[in-house]
């Protein structure tokens, strides 16, 4: 690509962003409606998903050569794609911050700039399906973020508690962030278990703490449909990443009036 397409390229972007956002906000909306289901068959144990979890992390070509992989997702002609070879590697990361001990997975990481852990868990799921597990937060951290509907790391929606402030549902599509969609106040006490939940249908999805909804949503139609599932911790500046999973499963459910 010379440097006058790519320089049209990134002119049209800001336009392209609004064009894609504005259709995407139109979609969701916040369900108000009682969220009811009956839960099925266990899926996926913690045992099955420890065996499948796959770690990441800022080393990680995708994390790395992010700007490449969201230009790729924009931009669809071959002509215009970044097409370095060695960004698109799938390279394997060191795990130098997770450790799986007794069913708990305990993620430790500090004094790093744009510090990540990416726990991918690699089984593809049909919705409608509800995961739960219990985790505690030892420290703030700038996203604690669980990724559904995930294909790649620039298509998935996304539960994110940004700054341990604001629960957001987010959508990473087309190119772009699409961020704090609908939000809503709330933070954790830090040194606690709690239990999460967050179920998954055609065209719900609910975030619970201790049974309590925190947030729901409702989308009109679908942009990105059932994939795989992703824990993931950041932290942009001087990073103090310091977080326990425990309990996690999968269960097949059925929502019900």
């Amino acid at each position: 690509m010379n440097r006058i397409t790519n320089a049209i390229c990134h002119r049209l972007s800001p336009l392209l962003f609004r064009r894609i956002n504005s259709r995407i906000i139109k979609n969701f909306t916040i369900n108000e409606n009682e969220i009811r289901y009956l839960k099925m068959d266990l899926l996926y144990s913690t045992n099955d998903i420890l065996n499948n979890l796959r770690y990441k992390d800022e080393t990680w070509n995708q994390i790395k050569y992010i700007g490449d992989y969201m230009w790729n997702d924009l931009f669809k002609w071959k002509c215009l794609k970044q097409t370095n070879k060695e960004h698109f590697i799938d390279n394997n990361c060191e795990n130098t911050k997770v450790i799986v001990d007794n069913e708990h997975i305990q993620c430790k990481s500090c004094g790093k700039k744009n510090d990540w852990i990416y726990l991918n868990f690699t089984k593809t799921i049909n919705v409608p399906y509800l995961i739960e597990f219990d985790a505690k937060i030892l420290s703030k951290t700038t996203e604690f973020q669980f990724a559904f509907n995930y294909h790649s790391i620039g298509k998935r929606y996304r539960y994110n508690l940004v700054n341990n402030r604001i629960l957001s549902f987010e959508v990473v599509y087309g190119g772009f962030f699409h961020s704090e969609i609908i939000s809503v106040p709330f933070s954790l006490n830090l040194n606690r278990f709690y239990n999460f939940k967050i179920l998954v249908t055609d065209n719900i999805f609910s975030f619970f703490v201790d049974d309590i909804v925190i947030l729901s949503v409702n989308q009109k139609f679908p942009i990105i449909e059932r994939g795989q599932l992703v824990f993931i911790l950041w932290d942009s500046n001087t990073s103090n990443i310091n977080a326990i999973y425990k309990n996690i499963q999968i269960y097949k459910i059925q929502p019900s009036e």
